[in-house]
């Protein structure tokens, strides 16, 4: 057939204009007022006291009313000690009619055995030194500081203009029929 149609497609065109934002402002004022802490230290010096007499007692290195009381206790040991002897002694020759000869073990005792004594080896001095601290208190005061803050804020100016989008046809839809005789065939 001679009809022919042709069509044309519709376009939308579109024109932007960005927002703008403009923002102003003043720096703050700033004003800041500070008092500084101070700390204050008073200490005291620590005495320390050591106590050796103990130790020097231990080792030999006595006092003079120390070597007298020990020689005096010492002394009156050894005395009732020698008491007890004699009389143990005496009662052994006071029982001589029971047949028993105590003389010669007498004299073998006094003579040899009397003054045994052991010997033993001993780490000097055996206690500990007596150690005393007197005083090193320390005092802290803190003086706090201040901060006074006087800052003034400035307001900021802000402008604003809005963006716009204007849609808008750019091209129109069309459809267009046209005839050509030169193709219509007429025979049926």
């Amino acid at each position: 057939m001679g009809i022919r149609i042709n069509a044309t497609t519709a376009f939308i065109g579109m024109k932007r204009t960005p927002g703008t934002l403009n923002l102003t402002r003043e720096n703050p004022a700033v004003d800041i007022e500070t008092k500084m802490p101070k700390v204050e230290i008073k200490s005291e010096q620590i005495k320390v006291t050591i106590d050796q007499s103990q130790q020097f007692s231990e080792s030999g290195l006595k006092s003079n009313s120390e070597i007298t009381d020990e020689g005096a206790q010492l002394g009156a040991q050894e005395a009732s000690k020698g008491v007890a002897r004699i009389v143990d002694q005496g009662n052994q020759l006071g029982d001589v009619h029971k047949g028993f000869d105590a003389i010669p073990e007498q004299a073998n005792q006094n003579a040899f055995h009397l003054y045994d004594k052991d010997w033993t080896i001993e780490n000097m001095p055996k206690s500990r030194p007596k150690i005393d601290f007197v005083g090193g208190e320390v005092d802290v005061k803190v003086n706090e500081g201040t901060i006074d803050n006087k800052t003034r804020r400035k307001e900021v100016d802000s402008n604003y203009q809005r963006g716009k989008i204007e849609i808008y046809m750019r091209q129109k839809a069309k459809l267009t029929f046209s005839y050509d005789p030169s193709s219509f065939n007429m025979t049926v």
